[in-house]
């Protein structure tokens, strides 16, 4: 049985219904939620199913902190092999789960230390290739090798959690593998704005900054993707200001994030 965690903060009912009834009946699922304001809601859905596991975090603590603690438990309980971790609006079937189980023991064959194997919402490539990082969501890793990576950084609460970690593991030795051969839906829900691009709410502008920048002064980042990384925050910035809604509180956030980075006053936003 696979274990899977999902962070939850005010949650579409409708969302999660539709992932634990895909997904209860084979796996175990433990949702980490984060004081959200319909958690009653939220325990009257789970209710309703025998393999589904909540812990009250009581208010806001990050993803990574969410994550970790669910992380911590299932590795006292000795009972899982394998975490998917799932965002609470993404969306795969079985079917699609146990082809991805398939595909990474095919791969633990030829690659030794796996830090971990990704769904993709991309269609128009096949293949399992080598990344140098993937996101959260469909990320499927063996309880053991998180053991020796360790745990997600809590003090970035969210946004770069992802990556650092997969920095993290490249730096030991592990392979960041991606499946294109297993689909997911991640972000079902999402917005996009001019230029065909995700917009993020304003408020997570400040941690995609803060915390890129503070990874890259504390010398956590691969000195490769420096450059890469530099561009990417020059191409938010021009972007929030020029095309985005909310123009004037996007550019403070940023300005914000830039300035804390640089102290690493670190954690939750403080407002």
């Amino acid at each position: 049985m696979i274990a899977i965690v999902i962070v939850t903060f005010n949650s579409s009912i409708e969302l999660l219904k539709k992932i634990f009834e895909e997904l209860s009946k084979k796996n175990a699922i433990f949702i980490s939620d984060n004081g959200s304001h319909n958690i009653a809601e939220i325990k009257k859905l789970i209710d309703r199913y025998d393999n589904i596991f909540l812990i009250e975090n009581k208010e806001n603590i990050g993803i990574a902190k969410a994550q970790n603690i669910v992380i911590n438990k299932i590795e006292r309980l000795k009972q899982y092999r394998f975490i998917l971790f799932l965002d609470d609006d993404s969306f795969v079937t079985q079917d699609t789960l146990n082809k991805l189980i398939t595909d990474y023991y095919k791969i633990n064959k030829k690659y030794d230390r796996i830090a971990c194997l990704s769904l993709t919402n991309t269609t128009n490539e096949k293949g399992i290739v080598s990344v140098d990082q993937a996101i959260n969501s469909g990320m499927l890793v063996s309880v053991e090798n998180i053991k020796k990576i360790g745990n997600f950084c809590s003090e970035l609460f969210i946004d770069m959690v992802d990556y650092e970690w997969c920095w993290r593991a490249r730096k030991s030795g592990y392979a960041i593998m991606l499946d294109y051969n297993c689909h997911f839906i991640h972000q079902i829900g999402r917005k996009r704005g001019r230029l065909n691009k995700d917009v993020p709410a304003p408020f997570r502008l400040y941690y995609v900054f803060r915390n890129t920048i503070y990874l890259m002064k504390t010398k956590r980042v691969i000195k490769k993707d420096k450059n890469r990384l530099y561009f990417f925050l020059i191409k938010q910035f021009i972007y929030n200001i020029l095309f985005a809604p909310n123009k004037i509180l996007r550019l403070r956030y940023m300005l914000k994030g830039i300035i804390d980075g640089k102290k690493e006053n670190m954690g939750k936003l403080k407002k």
